[in-house]
């Protein structure tokens, strides 16, 4: 009984952490794009920092609840591990690695761009950008939806790698398509204004 509980109280915080880093993630993506059109601020920067130290610490929340569930349930067995629990590890390290990306390149680029609107910014710069935010929600809803999905349970490596990759693929475009045609048009409506 007592494993059981512990496990649970695990399972929580886990899942606590699944809810924390996606919800925040979203919020910014969607607040993004209602932004786009407008400046990126001093406040807009210090906004981003918060929110990547949030999704950083659910990140590190996901690793080691994750790993004490293994450990549970495999006792770290390679051979118990299922292609499920291998797609979730290759999801949450995507996630992780994408959170490095973040601070390392898009952080800095945004520090440089503080004063333009985000939709004006070069596509050498916006393009890097937005797939950083394509591989993010792109990896929310992979983890939701291998953490929700019955099929996904049992399924095995002939479901998975095409869900992964077409995940990503569907997922990480779709963001991009959407942020260069809100360019465009943004462009548009720019040129077809009187001055």
């Amino acid at each position: 009984m007592e494993i059981s509980i512990t496990t649970d109280l695990i399972r929580a915080a886990h899942l606590g952490a699944m809810a924390l880093g996606m919800g925040t993630a979203i919020y910014f993506d969607l607040r993004s794009l209602d932004k786009l059109k407008q400046r990126f601020s001093p406040s807009d920067l210090a906004e981003l920092h918060r929110i990547h130290t949030v999704v950083t610490g659910a990140c590190i929340v996901l690793w080691l609840t994750g790993v004490t569930l293994i450990g549970l349930r495999t006792q770290f067995d390679i051979s118990a591990f299922t292609p499920k629990l291998w797609a979730k590890m290759i999801v949450v390290t995507t996630l992780t690695l994408n959170a490095v990306w973040l601070g390392k390149w898009v952080i800095p680029a945004f520090k440089a761009c503080v004063g333009q609107r985000i939709i004006e910014l070069p596509i050498r710069t916006l393009v890097p950008m937005t797939v950083c935010a394509g591989v993010s929600f792109s990896s929310w809803v992979m983890a939701l939806l291998l953490g929700s999905s019955a099929v996904l349970r049992t399924s095995g490596w002939d479901i998975l790698v095409p869900f992964l990759a077409g995940g990503y693929l569907i997922g990480t475009c779709a963001v991009v398509v959407v942020m260069l045609v809100g360019r465009s048009l943004a462009t548009q409506s720019r040129s077809q204004t009187p001055a």
